[in-house]
């Protein structure tokens, strides 16, 4: 009796222990709340611009034409217009162009687009001032000759300059065998143009033109194995030549 008393005790009071609390992780702290994004509309939540560049540094040195590009005696390829840069040594001086304003920058540089000026005066004429101060400068060029007119009447003739590519005008490519190389070549509209090199030949494709004057631009991509047997530029030889006849 009396043990059965003390084990109804015992289990009694085990009952009424509560059970140890269990150990809990440290909850994450929640990131501080950024109430400025919150408070900007949804326009101003974008990303901020990319700071902008740092200031043109001034120069002020002594006027001295200086012309970086073209070099003396480039040709230029370009019918109309060409551009122009090099400096003047001085962000304070004022320069033109064969008498077109060019903006010089305050660290003496400049760069403009100028039209081509005419074969009977195949050069770019500088003229930096600065207060009293005057430089001139001329800077001789090579121009393309006048675009002849590619009618679909009358004698067959080509553009000579569109060429493409052509020597000496053009630098030496290097390609490899599987590589493809564009040639191609101005003519009338209804001309037929292929060209021929050493062991084959590629007929050239129009392209579209709302000028009979001006001709078509006929071109083709050539694998270059198929056009020599050398690494050289297609028209380097006189043996390789174009072609052409009118329908």
């Amino acid at each position: 009796m009396h043990v059965r008393l003390i084990l109804i005790t015992l289990l009694a009071a085990g009952a009424c222990t509560s059970p140890p609390a269990p150990v809990v992780s440290p909850a994450p702290a929640s990131p501080p709340r950024d109430t400025a994004s919150a408070n900007r509309s949804p326009d101003q939540r974008q990303e901020s611009p990319a700071p902008p560049l740092p200031p043109v540094p001034s120069v002020a040195g002594p006027v001295a034409i200086k012309v970086v590009y073209p070099a003396p005696n480039h040709l230029i390829e370009s019918r109309d217009s060409n551009f122009i840069f090099g400096s003047v040594g001085n962000g304070q001086a004022s320069l033109t162009i064969n008498g077109t304003p060019a903006r010089v920058y305050p660290n003496g540089s400049f760069i403009a687009f100028v039209a081509n000026p005419p074969q009977t005066a195949p050069r770019y004429d500088l003229v930096a001032v600065l207060g009293t101060d005057t430089v001139r400068a001329s800077h001789p060029i090579r121009v393309q000759d006048p675009r002849p007119n590619l009618a679909t009447t009358g004698p067959l003739v080509v553009d000579t300059n569109s060429i493409y590519p052509r020597a000496p005008s053009t630098s030496m490519i290097l390609l490899r065998p599987d590589e493809r190389l564009r040639i191609s070549v101005r003519a009338p509209q209804n001309a037929s143009v292929w060209a021929t090199w050493p062991g084959g030949s590629q007929w050239l494709l129009p392209g579209t033109t709302t000028d009979s004057s001006t001709g078509a631009l006929f071109a083709a991509d050539v694998v270059s194995s198929h056009s020599r047997s050398r690494p050289k530029t297609l028209d380097a030889k006189p043996r390789s030549r174009f072609l052409g006849s009118r329908h």
